[in-house]
């Protein structure tokens, strides 16, 4: 059977096609994209294809123009333009193996490369597809149909022959007349595969032509429009590596685990994209988040890394980070080096025994979130970061998060509870869209804070406010009352830009009081150290 031309002009196996089929079965807009460029250029569906292998294989690879037929060799061209561009190692760094991010990548890009191609040469590949799939398709049929038959006549050549030769050893009288078939059955299968082989010539010079024809329309196209393509495609790439880059960062700053986003399925993922997109608030958070959390974690490895503990004893032991300074000056003296060694396998160094210092008991941290309508729009994105920065900590140990939006008295609290180890982006995702514009009322999210703290386990309430607020002489008699017999923190965040507000009703109730004067992730350090 001879070799057809092929339409995809990069290597791909039967795997990636079901694969890139079931990606389009469930982006919708995908698949009406691939409508729309159908309908203008016929080459569309495999070059999408061609775009996603690029974006996502391992080790993607061109097939040779030979091997490719002649309406498709523009998409080669296409493919290789987008290859050979600078931002193209860039954007497979984020689309190598993820299969999401490059059929988002191929949204981008599709739509620009449709662009490009002059309505000339989409009619002159209109029409070589016509052809490729009619007169040269009639001959693909006929030359098959011809080498089936010469085949089978090949078959019964050569069953005669062994007839004939068999009749011959056996002395059978009709030897001869058999040979005279065999030489028939031959002469018969010669012919036939002659003319299959006319037939497979008529379409190898017929395809021949069709793709000189390819080849002058794609240098015509080069001379024309090379460097004009060149610079459309250098600028869908980068637009496809900053939404790459965009679309990583915003879904991975949800996640409240590794890989949390990662295991989503495609249309999870989908949805959670177009929902940021839809959202400048969760875009501006997201935006931040990232440093957020990164600070907080720094500062919880910061205190763990602080816990020196104290020492109490000297103990028979081997561990090197504590050794008396005698042991030490033992391992530096060369005479004495063997017997440190021998001492240090049986355990027998003399090191320091410590106690190390507790930690503090880990109940439950909660966020009170002013949602009062004096909060501009900078102070919520900030105090959002925080909050979920906040969240970090308690996540880094293992600790049950409470978030508590508060307005005034008559306005609804909104909460969210996180428990330990359980891992929703979605909540992360509420909590940040969430807003009110109510008044300010202390004492209701406060006494809802309390319900959340078990007895035995101290917990961290960090309260966040732009204002001031009264609250009465008998809500701070019994608020403090509580915090002897179960004890928590308080720790207040007041955003204090223009250094005017008063905090004397916070210093009833809190432990600490961070004064924000600038929305910084500096700032938020100094509060996530405490939690």
């Amino acid at each position: 059977m001879r070799r057809q031309l092929e339409e995809n002009v990069v290597y791909s196996d039967r795997y990636d096609r079901r694969t890139f089929a079931s990606i389009k079965g469930r982006a919708v807009k995908l698949q009406g994209l691939e409508e729309k460029g159908l309908a203008k250029l016929p080459t569309y569906a495999p070059l999408l294809m061609d775009l996603y292998s690029i974006l996502y294989k391992a080790d993607p690879e061109i097939k040779p123009k030979e091997r490719v037929r002649a309406s498709e060799r523009v998409n080669r061209s296409l493919v290789e333009k987008v290859m050979d561009t600078k931002q193209y190692p860039e954007l497979r760094g984020y689309t190598y193996l993820d299969e999401f991010a490059s059929s988002m990548a191929v949204l981008t890009l599709g739509e620009a490369v449709l662009e490009l191609i002059p309505e000339p040469v989409k009619q002159k590949l209109q029409q070589m597809k016509q052809q490729e799939q009619g007169e040269l398709q009639d001959m693909v049929d006929q030359a098959q149909e011809a080498q089936q038959a010469a085949d089978q006549a090949g078959d019964e050549a050569m069953q005669a022959a062994m007839a004939a030769a068999q009749a011959e050893a056996d002395g059978n009288p009709n030897a001869d007349d058999l040979q005279q078939q065999a030489n028939e059955a031959k002469d018969k299968a010669q012919q036939m595969s002659n003319q299959a082989g006319q037939a497979w010539m008529t379409f190898e010079q017929a395809q021949q032509k069709l793709a000189e024809q390819a080849d002058q329309l794609e240098q015509k196209l080069e001379a024309q429009m090379g460097e004009k393509m060149r610079q459309a495609i250098r600028k869908a790439m980068k637009e496809s590596r900053d939404e790459a880059e965009e679309h990583s960062e915003t879904l991975q700053a949800w996640g409240t685990e590794p890989g949390e986003i990662q295991k989503l399925s495609y249309e999870e993922k989908l949805a959670l994209v177009e929902k940021l997109k839809r959202s400048d608030k969760l875009r501006k958070v997201a935006k931040i988040l990232g440093r957020f959390r990164r600070m907080a974690v720094a500062k919880q490895k910061e205190k763990i890394a602080s816990r020196t503990g104290v020492v109490t004893n000297v103990k028979r032991g081997n561990d090197l980070r504590r050794l008396v300074p005698a042991e030490r000056a033992m391992l530096g003296h060369p005479a004495m080096r063997m017997d440190f060694i021998r001492r240090f396998v049986s355990k027998q160094l003399f090191v320091f025994e410590t106690e190390e210092k507790q930690a503090l008991g880990q109940g439950p941290v909660i966020v009170c979130i002013d949602n009062s309508g004096s909060i501009t729009d900078q102070q919520e994105i900030w105090e959002k970061g925080l909050a979920l920065g906040l969240y970090q900590c308690a996540d880094y140990q293992n600790r049950h998060f409470i978030f508590i939006q508060y307005g005034g008295s008559s306005d609804p609290l909104a909460v969210v509870e996180i428990k330990k180890s359980e891992a929703s982006y979605r909540k992360l995702i509420e909590v940040a869209e969430y807003f009110l514009g109510g008044g300010t009322d202390f004492e209701k999210p406060l006494k809802k804070a309390r319900e959340y703290i078990e007895k035995g386990l101290k917990a961290d309430i960090v309260f966040i406010t732009d204002g001031h607020c009264a609250v009465s002489s008998d809500f701070l008699l019994d608020f403090n009352t509580a915090r002897k017999k179960v004890p928590f923190n308080v720790y207040s965040v007041l955003l204090n830009l223009g250094g005017q507000t008063s905090s004397a009703t916070l210093e009833q109730f809190s432990d600490d009081i961070f004064k924000i004067s600038e929305l910084t992730v500096e700032q938020a350090g100094e509060v996530f150290s405490v939690v």
